[in-house]
């Protein structure tokens, strides 16, 4: 299995956010959108000075090698269009599952989550003005090739290249168990279906599955280009011919320009994709081959975005901008502009600003004015600070002690290519009381953090003097400390990192934070993030 090149890149969405986004031009980067709790990861690379966009699926994982999450086909290919590249989000709903079609569970249609997603960031990335998603080509190869063709029917008006798709899934499921792909079908009963009947199967779900029955439902004909090899006996006794035989059961109409071109391929090598060279000459051939010319500019917008949404009316917020001079922006709240000072913390392509501003508790709209231009509104939830606890879903429990503190776990872990990320809660202030001890510790893969070095960066303001600590557990959970910074009290915001290494038997990690000065006296943080190297 050919290694993949994963960029260095990361940004998280949320589905709803994707409008206000502002995406990089000419930048190949990972993009996990969270449709509900569903978790669709891509790689993306938005290309200025081309209109065309190639969707690329995956095929199947091959069972005998380690199962990677997200999966992908192609990255090393180098296209001269814009792409995307998506992982089929069905490989995360059970260790046993390698691919699926992207059919999803029994209540939601991971493909067609996966549709909305592509079509919501074509529409921000795109300023349609006729035939929107014409400029859209899926193609992929198996598993691949059969997403792909579904996806041209579900994004009406784009096109597809289908290379040795299924066409009809579980068709063969009972008359042919000894196809190649039964074992992967016989996941998809068990752990998404959960054994059901196949009959019954069908008539809740035939439209995920086959080709045909989802083009009746839409009563769509999309724009595609089928490529089967017939020379291997088992896709077309068992794929192809019965395929063929529903043909006629397409809804032709005389209104529709659209059409499904066959192509009929020999390799003589079994079920095996196309050589780059023939994708990359087939795709030419299809995009120049389309019927409506257009010129497409992308949307013209402020790259701002708030780094949290929800802070305490005595903090301060926090955002990202392209790399600009802070005494040329202007800070609207409800549409009134506010005199507020803006402090660049963090030199980037895509820099961290700091607005020092105490607002009343309640929801305002925020704006970033630089220049003429004039951002999209992001909405910003402002409580109380005791309530930014609950917010951030800390836990706590009674502690006979003279001092306060908080131990902060570094959440869930996140795969990249040369580091292991860990991300901890966005925002909280911490206050000295009497008896107050709030905490929480995170198990994290000690396998992996044997030997390693931790690094944890964050933006502070301290109204008080503080210690900040690693705190390292055994599986005894015996603990032993690292000091790692010790700060006095300023009204300055910072920028700190901090760092220290991992011994050998350490099966626990977590950053405390002590407050040394009087009671009532508090420290806000913001922006907390830990990198395990």
């Amino acid at each position: 299995m050919t290694k993949i090149n994963i960029p260095e890149k990361y940004i998280v969405v949320d589905y709803n956010d994707i409008d206000d986004y502002n995406f990089p031009l000419d930048e190949e980067f990972n993009l996990v959108v969270f449709y509900n709790n569903i978790k669709c990861d891509f790689i993306v690379c938005f290309k200025k000075n081309c209109d065309e966009l190639l969707v690329l699926g995956s095929g199947l994982t091959p069972r005998d090698k380690k199962k990677l999450n997200p999966y992908y086909n192609r990255v090393s290919w180098n296209f001269k269009y814009s792409t995307i590249y998506f992982n089929d989000p069905s490989s995360y709903i059970h260790d046993n599952i390698y691919g699926a079609w992207a059919i999803g569970d029994k209540d939601i249609w991971y493909l067609e989550v996966l549709s909305k997603i592509i079509q919501k960031l074509c529409d921000n990335v795109y300023n349609y003005k006729e035939d929107p998603y014409n400029n859209i080509l899926f193609t992929g190869s198996s598993q691949g090739g059969f997403m792909s063709f579904m996806l041209s029917v579900l994004v009406k008006n784009s096109y597809s290249i289908c290379d040795i798709p299924q066409t009809d899934i579980l068709r063969d499921y009972h008359d042919s168990p000894t196809t190649p792909f039964n074992i992967y079908k016989k996941s998809i009963v068990e752990f998404i279906f959960d054994n059901m009947d196949i009959n019954e199967i069908y008539e809740n779900y035939s439209y995920r599955l086959s080709f045909i029955e989802l083009i009746k439902k839409e009563k769509y004909i999309p724009n595609a280009l089928l490529c089967l090899d017939c020379s291997y006996q088992i896709d077309f006794e068992q794929d192809y011919l019965p395929f063929f035989k529903q043909l006629n059961q397409l809804p032709f109409t005389d209104e529709s320009s659209n059409n499904i071109k066959i192509r009929i391929d020999g390799k003589n090598n079994g079920h095996c994709n196309m050589s780059e060279k023939k994708l990359k000459e087939s795709i030419d051939n299809v995009i120049n081959s389309k019927d409506k010319k257009f010129k497409i500019k992308y949307n013209n917008k402020l790259s701002f975005r708030l780094e949290n949404d929800c802070i305490p009316c005595n903090g301060f917020i926090t955002f990202f901008m392209n790399n600009v001079e802070t005494d040329k922006i202007k800070v609207i709240l409800n549409n009134n502009e506010v005199n507020a000072e803006v402090n660049k913390i963090v030199e980037d392509d895509e820099s961290l600003y700091i607005i020092n501003k105490t607002l009343k508790t309640g929801i305002y709209e925020v704006k970033i004015k630089y220049g003429d231009t004039c951002s999209n509104a992001s909405k910003l939830i402002v409580k109380n600070p005791d309530n930014i606890f609950n917010y951030n879903l800390f836990s706590g429990s009674d502690y006979s002690g003279s001092y306060d503190e908080m131990i902060v776990g570094l959440g869930q872990r996140v795969e990249s290519s040369s580091e292991w990320k860990f991300n901890g809660k966005r925002s909280f202030k911490i206050t000295k009381t009497d008896n107050q001890y709030i905490w929480t510790d995170i198990p994290i893969d000690n396998t992996y953090l044997k030997g390693k070095h931790v690094e944890s960066s964050m933006i502070i303001k301290c109204d008080a003097k503080l210690a900040v600590f690693y705190v390292f557990k055994d599986k005894n959970d015996n603990q032993s400390f690292s000091k790692a910074a010790e700060i006095e009290k300023t009204s300055q915001v910072k920028k700190i990192t901090i760092k220290s290494y991992i011994n050998e038997n350490i099966d626990k990690l977590s950053l405390r934070f002590w407050i040394k000065d009087d009671i009532n006296s508090s420290v806000y943080v913001d922006n907390l993030e830990c990198f395990v190297k």
